[in-house]
């Protein structure tokens, strides 16, 4: 009889802005594009529910994660409304959202995704996002390739958006990933109030100190959305 089990990995799953990028500069772009991913659909047909969903970049196992935080619900109509909010329209009915530059021009809603071609599971989440961008009137187009051009790709900035995972230390530290110039911080994000959550984060010594740290910058990263966390992906062995 086949015995089936599963553990939570510490591969954390997210999608990342390029913040090179001035489109993803507006909270309210980021904030529109997470309303439009489905995670319950990610969690039941591409994880099949191999995985915890989560709103930080914080395992849901790990003692100093905070679960009160803004989660951003798959909702295609807010997601509507604040593209809307931005003067995003489509004036020409071509399917594409449109708005008027400053110095008269038009800008069309184009986008791409970079993901590795060796991921399944990675490429069905680029593919459903490019489905559900292309609903509300993004133009989207998935740049696969290869790990090592995936790689250069990625810390070379030539990205629009990027679904890709961490292998997370036990020890915690994400300062790293989200400090301004931080040695992963490929999508180029500074924020100085981030950066003094992270050092307070790391200064802590006692559990009280840490628990509080933690929470204060977990609370204000599901605010800001520098990435839009996904899941821990849970490893399963079959025998």
């Amino acid at each position: 009889t086949p015995i089936k089990s599963s553990a939570a990995s510490d591969v954390y799953k997210r999608q990342g802005f390029n913040f090179g990028r001035e489109l993803f500069l507006d909270k309210n772009m980021r904030q529109a594009i997470a309303y439009a991913i489905p995670k319950d659909y990610i969690y039941e047909s591409i994880y099949l529910q191999y995985a915890q969903m989560t709103n930080t970049p914080v395992s849901p196992q790990f003692w100093l994660y905070e679960e009160n935080v803004v989660s951003y619900s798959y909702d295609p109509q807010m997601t509507e409304t604040l593209l809307k909010n931005a003067g995003w329209a489509d004036t020409n009915q071509d399917g594409v959202l449109e708005r008027t530059q400053e110095d008269g021009s038009t800008q069309e809603l184009r986008i791409s995704i970079l993901v590795n071609q060796e991921n399944t599971a990675r490429k069905q989440i680029a593919a459903t996002m490019k489905e559900e961008l292309e609903t509300v009137g993004f133009a989207v187009t998935i740049d696969e390739q290869t790990y090592e051009v995936y790689s250069e790709k990625l810390q070379s900035g030539d990205f629009d958006l990027v679904v890709g995972g961490w292998r997370m230390s036990e020890v915690l530290d994400l300062t790293p990933f989200f400090a301004t110039g931080g040695a992963y911080n490929y999508i180029g994000y500074t924020n100085e109030e981030i950066d003094q959550l992270l050092t307070a984060a790391q200064q802590a010594i006692q559990e009280g100190e840490m628990l509080l740290a933690y929470s204060n910058l977990q609370k204000r990263l599901s605010e800001e959305l520098p990435y839009i966390s996904i899941a821990y992906r849970q490893d399963v062995l079959m025998v």
